[in-house]
């Protein structure tokens, strides 16, 4: 009965909207306070490898370049105005269509205080509470900051995979990685949501180029409220490249090119994408079509999927509908209404030995987008597992 809800609202909103699925109505969120500083405590190779590949040696990446605003002064505490958003139902507003939404806007954060659940080691963990205007829900999340080594050189900030609930350090090897980005001089910071990013409402179309407001604002917070007050020169020196650099593993590494392609991020020095963007040929991952095998998704990430239109249980792209396929060409993460990445540095990583869905759709981004790729052979879909593709997302935010 609930997907059945929600598939009404669905319907009622495309149809309403000409299928636009990332403007949809949103009830009013109440009024937020952003925390200040002080609140907190604080190429292209055509070898045959696919479009935009570069060996893996270990040396320098060929990177793509897209001109960025300034780095916001390190006391400017507002991480962006919710825009404001058209009402439907019985405020008898009319939405807009995806052709005349206004520019996206970030949302707004408020700190709630030390978290007390546990924290990965040799990090101080913080709750924070995200609102954006294209979404009814709040989104709660944790962020685990551990600091350099030293005087800091640059501050990464790591997104984990699917919904994004849980440690990018969970589970395997990575915390090894974080120790040796501190000894790099580089402090870090991991992003736990408490329900997933990518979890609307039931029953709201929001989809995922709306939720990633979400991500998108959390990263301008830790950008202007962490890494601006460190006062690092722009001319990074030692080695290391970043900076403010910004990395996700599969729908993390979704949320870090929705965030910096879609939203007026400022600051972003590198995004190195890891098993992904998993959101790209949105469509061809739902519809299960004949000769396009290779982007079926699994179960679990059509209802992924799913969760971002409001179906918690399961809804078109686990059913295959083509009815809400304008809505998802509309909303994946390679659609022609995104920009290219507000960052100086882009890289992506795969393995060849994952055998998800998520290379066929990171390779429809890097045709799309013509981004660098860097494969391993020995690496599956989880980089935190592998040994080999940790040593290179280690070199490419380094080196």
């Amino acid at each position: 009965m609930i997907v059945g809800l929600a598939a009404a609202a669905v319907a009622a909103g495309l149809a309403a909207r000409g299928g636009g699925p990332d403007d949809a109505a949103v009830r009013s969120a109440p009024t937020t306070t952003v925390c200040s500083p002080g609140d907190a405590p604080c190429s292209t190779g055509r070898d045959g490898r696919g479009p935009g590949d570069v060996p893996h040696t270990g040396g320098a990446r060929t990177t793509t370049t897209a001109d960025r605003a300034p780095r916001a002064a390190a006391d400017d505490d507002s991480v962006g105005t919710p825009a404001d958003a058209g009402q439907s139902g019985d405020t008898g507003a009319t939405p807009t269509t995806l052709a005349s939404a206004p520019a996206r806007t970030l949302g707004s954060v408020s700190v709630n205080g030390p978290d007390g659940s546990p924290c990965p080691g040799a990090s101080t963990c913080t709750s924070l509470t995200v609102r954006c205007a294209g979404s009814a829900d709040a989104a709660d999340a944790v962020i685990a900051q551990r600091p350099a080594l030293g005087a800091p050189l640059g501050m990464v900030v790591l997104l984990s995979g699917e919904l994004g609930t849980d440690w990018w350090t969970s589970g395997g090897p990575g915390a090894e990685l974080l120790t040796q980005l501190a000894g790099d001089h580089l402090a870090t910071v991991q992003v736990r949501w408490t329900n997933g990013w990518l979890t609307a409402a039931t029953g709201e179309p929001a989809g995922p180029a709306s939720l990633a407001c979400r991500p998108a604002t959390i990263l301008q917070w830790i950008h202007d409220a962490l890494y601006a007050p460190l006062d690092i020169s722009g001319d990074i020196s030692g080695g290391v490249s970043c900076g403010f650099c910004v990395t996700g593993n599969s729908g993390g590494a979704s949320a870090a090119i929705y965030a910096t392609s879609l939203y007026p991020l400022r600051g972003v020095d590198a995004v190195i994408a890891s098993s992904g963007p998993t959101l790209s040929a949105l469509a061809d991952g739902c519809l299960h079509a004949a000769g396009r095998e290779d982007l079926w998704y699994e179960d679990s990430a059509a209802l992924t999927v799913d969760r971002s239109y409001g179906f918690p249980d399961g809804g078109p792209c686990l059913a295959h509908d083509g009815a809400f396929a304008l809505a998802w060409d509309r909303d994946q993460v390679d659609a022609t209404t995104a920009g290219p990445v507000a960052a100086d540095r882009v890289l992506v990583i795969l393995g060849l030995r994952d055998q998800t869905s998520a290379p066929a759709h990171a390779t429809a981004y890097l045709a799309w987008s013509g981004a660098p790729v860097e494969r391993i052979a020995d690496m599956e879909h989880t980089i935190q597992l592998s040994p080999a593709g940790l040593r290179a997302l280690r070199a490419a935010l380094t080196s």
